[in-house]
């Protein structure tokens, strides 16, 4: 039998034992459900009794008040229910039957309790039929007693018989499991056992065999795979006593390939012949490539593993004036005829190319035979053949000393830019220096004679802590001309300190200038030291000073004549000995006679007046500036910087320019960032011009131009080509003169 036939027996057996293990499992818990079936009825019965007693005593509770007709449909219902019990337990059938009879009994007495109540009447009920029926109801209650004592026993016995199942059940299902498992397990090592032994017959057998032993038999009696498998060893046996026997067929055998090996031989010799025509064609290749590369302009050769020369190309000579031949002699005279200053860079590149076998390209200096110096360009790579064995380096060489030459004299030509524009930047730094006049006015671009006298005026008064009043339009450089005040003067070394007095609320410009004190005023948190305190030592601007209320105007006064000043909300006076330089773009003294500036503080302020000319009545300035803002905001932008035409600029002089500087920069600004030429074409705004005899005033005028510019950008107040931009005033300002000047947008329809 085979072991497979015997595998699949045992096998077969195991899931024979099972199957009967679910069989066995499957009929105990079919066995289980009836039992829970039958224990499901009992609990029914149970019910009946309880319904029974509990419409006993709804009976004696509510006999009269309920037609009889109701207790009788009631009481059928429970004795259809009864009828119904279908119980499945042969051996617990006596207690059943028993219960059954007592559910009827109760039953009985429950109808004879219902009819004693039809024949008693329904009216009036006597004491003797009271107490018959209390005695009917208490027989009911003693039955019902009985009754659930037997269907309590009844239960405890069929859950009694539920677990015995359960037990058995599981008993007898992991026996026959343990069973089909050992009994594979025994298969399967008596079949191994027996194929261990005929495997050990069949080692000592080929070992016999591998000694010369032809004589050994194997048991062959078996019908498995292993006797199979020994038949087909003693077969092998036999055939190779047949083979050791045919002699004669073998030597047969060799005289029919000597005659195979005669006829390759003779189709081998053909073959050779074939490849002496391919090598001459090989050859033919060879001489046809080679005339190429001698005529190639640049220098090649193929150096190999011992640096001797396989090739190289008679351009060698036109470039190094040395012959293949002196080449071929001297396999270092490339080496030797390399410049010394290039020499070290030569074998660093050869050493690499050596190490890492991997293309290289450099640049050196060759002095040819004739002693002139040529510029060549090596390029190289490493040569290998099909199965990548290193074989050298393939190089070329070429002249490039033409291109090295125009390298050179490129080179030369941009340090002579260079130089040139280090030249320029230095006359151009010259000639700012030169209007600048004597001293270094930062940002005061400019060499018109008006402009020139205010520089004088600020070289006058600079050394002196004079106080001092510079008038004049909006953007024409008030600020700029203050900082150069301090700066000339001894207080240099201090930082200035700016007041706008514009932007300020009225109700915050006390506390700015003079300082205030913790809990001055609603909001005042913390101790402020005022801009007069911070100034000491130094010098304060204060810009726009036309607009200080009137109520301040007298503190200011004091500060003026004394240095004196009180914090809000401290009546300790301190002391500043700041130098006050004053701003504004208002005519005081029209402000005096109109009653909005104090005359005291007036005379107190023009001991020394500087008036800023406006740009139009300095139009020569216009192209330094025009082209001083352009080099200054280009560089910001990152922008190169636009060429102006000289139209441009004589439109630039013939424009009025009311913003002055700051218009003019800000224009700049606007024409480099919306600019798409390289050339500026800008056409300023066209202002009409108003008859000579309706001349408003100043203010009238300032709020006519601010009113128009609004309206030009949609009263756009702050951000990219607002008002503000273009007026060159700070958003903040511009919003404190609006307010001032009474403008508002409704006023503007």
């Amino acid at each position: 039998m085979k072991i497979s036939t015997k595998l699949r027996i045992g096998y077969l057996f195991s899931a024979f034992i099972v199957i009967l293990a679910g069989v066995i499992i499957y009929i105990s818990f079919k066995q289980m459900h009836i039992t829970g079936i039958n224990l499901k009825l009992v609990g029914t019965l149970e019910q009946n009794v309880f319904e029974l007693n509990i419409l006993g005593d709804e009976y004696l509770l509510y006999r009269e008040k309920r037609p009889k007709i109701q207790w009788q449909i009631k009481h059928k219902a429970l004795g259809r229910h009864l009828e119904e019990v279908n119980f499945h337990d042969p051996d617990n059938q006596s207690l059943l039957n028993e219960i059954i009879e007592n559910l009827r009994l109760i039953s009985t007495v429950f109808s004879d309790l219902v009819s004693s109540h039809s024949v008693s009447g329904d009216i009036f009920e006597s004491e003797l039929l009271r107490q018959k029926q209390n005695r009917l109801k208490s027989r009911m209650l003693l039955e019902s007693q009985k009754v659930l004592v037997t269907i309590t026993q009844l239960k405890n016995q069929i859950a009694d018989e539920l677990f015995s199942i359960q037990k058995y059940t599981n008993w007898i299902s992991l026996t026959l499991i343990m069973a089909a498992a050992l009994f594979s397990l025994l298969i399967e090592f008596l079949i191994s056992r027996s194929i261990i032994s005929s495997i050990k017959d069949l080692v000592r057998g080929t070992e016999k065999i591998s000694s010369g032993n032809l004589e050994f038999r194997l048991k062959t009696d078996r019908s498995d795979e292993i006797g199979k498998l020994s038949r087909s060893f003693d077969q092998m046996i036999k055939n190779l006593k047949k083979v050791m026997v045919s002699r004669d067929e073998l030597e047969r055998r060799v005289k029919e390939r000597t005659a195979e090996l005669t006829t390759s031989n003779r189709q081998l010799t053909s073959e050779i012949k074939e490849r002496k025509q391919t090598e001459e064609k090989l050859k033919a290749t060879e001489l046809k490539y080679r005339t190429v590369a001698d005529f190639n302009y640049d220098w090649e050769y193929w150096s190999n593993i011992e640096d001797s020369l396989e090739y190289i190309s008679p351009s060698c000579e036109r470039i190094s004036g040395y012959s293949v031949q002196d080449f071929r002699e001297n396999p270092a005279l490339l080496h030797e005829i390399i410049v010394p200053e290039d020499k070290k860079s030569w074998d660093t590149h050869a050493l690499k190319c050596e190490k890492e076998l991997t293309p290289g390209e450099i640049h050196f200096q060759i002095q040819r035979k004739d002693g002139e110096f040529r510029w060549i360009e090596h390029l190289c790579q490493p040569v290998t053949d099909s199965q990548g064995t290193f074989l050298g380096f393939r190089a070329s060489n070429r002249d490039i000393t033409a291109r090295k030459q125009a390298e050179l004299e490129l080179q030369r030509a941009y340090n002579e830019i260079l130089s040139l524009k280090e030249q320029l930047e230095a006359e151009s730094s010259y000639l700012q220096e030169e209007i600048k006049l004597e001293h270094n006015f930062e940002n005061i671009i400019g060499q018109s004679e008006e402009l020139k006298y205010v520089l004088y005026q600020v070289e006058q008064v600079a050394a002196t802590d004079s106080s001092v009043l510079i008038m004049g339009d909006t953007g024409t450089g008030k600020e700029l001309v203050a900082r150069a005040i301090h700066k000339l003067s001894p207080r240099s070394n201090r930082v200035i300190v700016k007041v706008n007095c514009a932007t300020l609320p009225a109700e915050l410009i006390e506390s700015e200038l003079f300082g205030r004190e913790k809990g001055a005023f609603t909001g005042a948190t913390t101790t402020q030291i005022g801009r007069f305190e911070l100034a000491r030592g130094s010098t304060i601007l204060l810009d726009e000073i036309g607009e200080l209320p009137l109520a301040l105007q007298a503190k200011l006064l004091r500060v003026y004549e004394s240095g004196e000043f009180e914090r809000l909300g401290s009546p300790k006076s301190r002391h500043s000995d700041a130098r006050i330089i004053a701003a504004t773009n208002r005519d005081l003294e029209e402000e005096v006679r109109q009653g909005r500036f104090r005359e005291d503080l007036w005379y107190r302020l023009k001991v020394f007046t500087v008036t800023m000319p406006a740009l139009r009545q300095r139009k020569s300035d216009i192209p330094l500036l025009t082209s001083w803002f352009m080099d200054q905001l280009s560089r910001e932008m990152g922008k190169p910087p636009i060429e102006i035409s000289n139209h441009t600029i004589q439109t630039f002089q013939d424009y009025p320019w009311p913003g002055n500087v700051r218009e003019l920069k800000n224009m700049i600004e606007n024409a480099l960032i919306t600019g798409r030429f390289d050339k500026l074409k800008y056409e300023p705004p066209v202002i009409p011009d108003t008859p000579v005899g309706n001349f408003k005033s100043l203010e009238d005028m300032e709020r006519d131009y601010i009113l128009l510019v609004l309206k030009a950008k949609n009263w756009k107040i702050q951000g990219t080509n607002s008002a503000s931009s273009v007026l060159g005033m700070n958003p903040n300002t511009l919003r404190a003169r609006i307010k001032k000047l009474g403008i508002k947008k409704l006023s503007a329809k």
